[in-house]
């Protein structure tokens, strides 16, 4: 009698199958066995059918004692494997929806997507193809490769063809439509635990094929999947999602029935380009897996598949908040340099086609056309930076406090001292500053950051994130203020701190700073890339008197003579900047490559909005002005952005306190567009025609 092999022969013989299926694909669907099962689970169905969890239950219980039977008398995990597994296939079927897009065919591409897909493809757009087979392939990474070999490994061939006997019910009966409300419940519930494992398996791996993007899938899996409604399919989909650079999620339609599924990733839509690369992304997970899968078997271990590292993200393994390993040690060394230029890849322009939704529901809202005046504009704006309308409220919200010393204040352009800056980022990190009181008043968090204090700061202070690129800077009136590495390390601080953020679930963020010095830097790079002069931008900062305000003036000048006309902006931040400019540069940028709506503070946070928008242009549309300073260069810095503040209050504080201000008045914005009603839904007449 040929007996089963159990233990260690499991991974290895999955391994095998896994590769079979490579080799092979699938067998020809006549003799398929899992399409064999399917008609003869259909007869069991017309023969106990009644739409209750009952009978429901005996089904799936029947489906998988009839899949893991066919296993055992099967015996050959090798064999079963092949039969579940169906990666090539997958494959195979995605990239035919992709060369019918490459040739423009849409009605070829809508005809084959009900093969990979189960919602309606009819008047779908090549965009939303696109999007539908991404996620699929996503999705069915799991159900039809890890899953099934994963169950191989560890209960053998009756685990691999069990589990497809539960995947396969779960399609046929578990989808939530009239008929299957309650008999598929049970299938949809098995299926549900059947991959909650592998999900996650799929997320490691796809971290371990893309080591590179590992920190963002992390983040997406832990802190957007939960939101998607299926346990595993968001998980799948928020790693591709972020090993790919997109965003995924949106409006799906199945027959009647229409889910808006929550975003994944921070990256672009999908495109038709993106299909080839999420195959191949699939594939490469395939490979790591049969090669984990055959050192289990080599290493003997009995019936369970080997530890595989955990996703490589600073202090994961404790649960630590993401933004703790920042405050170890200095920014400059255990920066990722690439975190500005990823961020930048990654900005696209907002969305335009829900801007235009947003204003058309504008216009059927009870209220007269125009009668909320800027708040409509917000919230149009909102729209665009979603994606969607209406467009989600942006809360929470964070404001990151960067703060950093200026070696110009040797020129006495300020009656205050130095050391004030690091005093003040000591009353930030206690909740005693007047940005403190106004968070807590907007219900928002601050987030403190050394980017460049001269004066030591107690290692005690609470909660300070040291990111120093160096302790101060130059005196810009007779050298360059920073080198242009530390310029860009700056940046990668604040692209960083905003990616961290993001990560949070953080749905705004506002811009804030200190720095005693910092608004005689920021003319400088105001009105080098304005090209004003330095009298029409420089102010008198924290109570300059007259004779200091002429020497900021005569100090801004002195420094401009060293930059040429139409300089690039990393020169001009390099030279003129202070190290929270830049900072806060790299701080908006990450914010767009989020497609997070960034507030914009003061004169500080305009000319670093100025330097993001030369650095990268997209960056303007995710900008909303919290105030205007009384500072004169703001004014000139929003003018040559084009933007309106909220608010105009003459202040000239800084630390983010007037773009904390209005906070409120954006996030009413967006609710004016998801709580409103209609004038057809409320039952009220609208505007008529005269006469």
């Amino acid at each position: 009698m040929v007996r089963h092999r159990a233990g260690p022969a499991w991974p290895a013989a999955a391994a095998l199958g896994v590769l079979l299926d490579r080799a092979l694909g699938e067998p020809p669907s006549r003799v398929h066995p899992v399409g064999w099962f399917g008609r003869a689970m259909v007869l069991a169905e017309r023969a106990d059918y009644q739409d209750s969890r009952a009978a429901g239950t005996r089904h799936a219980i029947l489906g998988v004692l009839a899949g893991a039977g066919a296993g055992a008398l099967l015996r050959s995990a090798v064999l079963s494997t092949w039969l579940a597994v169906a990666g090539r296939s997958l494959g195979e079927a995605a990239l035919t929806v992709a060369r019918a897009l490459d040739l423009g065919d849409l009605e070829t591409a809508r005809a084959a997507l009900p093969a990979l897909v189960g919602r309606d493809p009819a008047g779908l757009d090549e965009r939303e193809i696109a999007r539908a087979v991404v996620e699929s392939v996503a999705e069915n990474t799991v159900d039809a490769v890890v899953a099934p070999a994963f169950w191989a490994a560890i209960c053998g061939a009756p685990g691999a063809l069990g589990y497809r006997a539960v995947n396969t019910l779960d399609a046929m009966v578990g989808h939530r439509s009239a008929r299957y409300r309650a008999y598929g419940w049970a299938s949809a519930r098995l299926d549900d635990a059947a991959g909650y494992l592998p999900a996650r398996l799929t997320a490691v791996l796809v971290a371990g094929v893309r080591p590179g993007r590992a920190a963002a899938i992390w983040r997406a899996v832990r802190s957007q999947a939960p939101a998607h409604p299926s346990p595993n399919a968001g998980v799948a989909e928020a790693a591709f999602a972020a090993a790919l650079g997109l965003r995924l999620g949106g409006c799906n339609r199945y027959g009647d029935r229409v889910e808006q599924r929550p975003w994944l990733g921070q990256g672009r839509p999908a495109a038709r380009s993106d299909i080839q690369p999420a195959v191949r992304l699939s594939s490469d997970v395939s490979w790591l897996l049969s090669a984990v899968l055959a050192a289990a078997g080599l290493l003997g271990r009995r019936g369970r598949l080997p530890p595989i590292p955990r996703i490589p993200v600073p202090g994961a393994a404790r649960r630590a908040r993401p933004d703790e390993a920042l405050r170890k040690g200095t920014g400059g060394s255990a920066m990722n340099e690439r975190s500005f230029v990823r961020a930048a890849r990654t900005v696209t322009p907002v969305d335009m086609a829900a801007a235009q939704a947003a204003a058309v529901l504008h216009s059927q809202l009870t209220k007269p056309a125009g009668a909320l005046g800027r708040l409509e504009k917000v919230g149009v704006q909102l729209a665009a930076i979603a994606g969607c309308c209406p467009p989600p409220i942006p809360e929470p919200v964070t404001v990151a406090v960067f703060a950093a010393d200026h070696g110009v204040v040797a020129e006495g352009v300020t009656a205050w001292p130095q050391e004030v800056t690091a005093q003040m980022v000591a009353n930030f990190c206690t909740g005693g500053a007047a940005i403190n009181v106004l968070a807590r008043h907007a219900g928002a968090e601050v987030v403190v950051v050394d980017v460049g204090v001269a004066t030591p700061i107690g290692a005690d202070t609470p909660g300070l994130l040291r990111r120093t690129v160096r302790p101060g800077t130059g005196n810009i009136a007779v050298e360059a203020a920073m080198t242009p590495v530390q310029a860009r390390t700056a940046l990668d601080v604040g692209a960083d701190i905003a990616d961290q953020a993001a990560g949070r679930g953080t749905r705004m963020l506002v811009t804030g700073d200190m720095g005693i010095g910092n608004t005689t830097a920021s003319a400088a790079v105001i009105a080098a890339i304005t090209g004003l002069p330095a009298t029409a931008v420089t102010g008198r900062g924290a109570g300059a008197d007259d004779a200091v305000l002429a020497r900021k003036v005569q100090v801004v000048e002195r420094a401009l003579r060293r930059i040429p006309a139409g300089a690039d902006p990393l020169l001009i931040l390099a030279e003129l900047s202070g190290l929270e400019i830049a900072a806060l540069a790299g701080f908006i940028v990450g914010a767009a490559a989020s497609r997070l709506p960034v507030v914009v503070d003061g004169v500080i946070a305009a000319a670093a909005a100025l330097a993001a928008a030369a650095l990268v242009p997209d960056v303007v549309g995710y900008l909303i002005s919290g105030h205007r300073s009384a500072e004169p260069g703001a004014a000139a810095a929003l003018a040559h952005l084009g933007l309106e503040p909220m608010l105009d209050l003459e202040m000239r504080l800084g630390e983010g306190s007037g773009a904390t201000l209005a906070v409120p008045l954006v996030q009413a914005a967006g609710k004016v567009l998801a709580e409103m009603a209609t004038f057809d839904a409320a039952g009220v007449i609208g505007k008529q025609p005269p006469g």
